[in-house]
Order: structure tokens, then sequence, then C-alpha cells
């Protein structure tokens, strides 16, 4: 499970998978892919909005890869990833 909070997480993820994030709760996760600009499939995860924090399950063998991906696209956003 890969947590992302803080007051930018859900803009931030928003433009990064295929999905809506917004419709993501705490009792109705969401499946969503991240693609490379070519469309090329790169991690898939179900997305949960639990307690102001947005919780992915990945697969935990790529779940490092997944980290070094996202915190490449980080930048200023106020987030936080774990």
């Amino acid at each position: 499970i890969v947590e992302i909070a803080g007051p930018d997480a859900v803009p931030f993820l928003q433009g990064l998978v295929t999905n809506d994030v917004t419709k993501a709760s705490d009792e109705h996760p969401i499946y969503a892919l991240m693609l490379t600009p070519q469309g090329k499939f790169l991690f898939d995860m179900f997305i949960l909005h639990y307690e102001g924090k947005l919780l992915l399950e990945v697969d935990a063998a790529r779940a490092p890869d997944f980290l070094k991906k996202i915190g490449f696209y980080k930048l200023r956003s106020q987030i936080t990833l774990r």
C-alpha cells in the first residue's frame, strides 16, 4: 500500500492516472492505470480515499519502482509519499 497525503494529493494523482480520482471514497475504491505519454502500460492500482489520504494498492514487487516514478512528478506539490 502506497499512501499519498497532503492538500495536493488528489490534484497531483489526478494528472497521473487514467481514472477520475475524485470518485474514490472509503466505500468505493477505483481502478486506475499509470501510462507512459505514449499510452504504454506502467502500473495498475486500486485507489481508496480514506481519512483524507489516498491509499494505492500496487504490486508489492513493483512498489519501489512506482514510488520512484511518482516521486519524479512531485516537484512542488504539497504531498507526502509513504
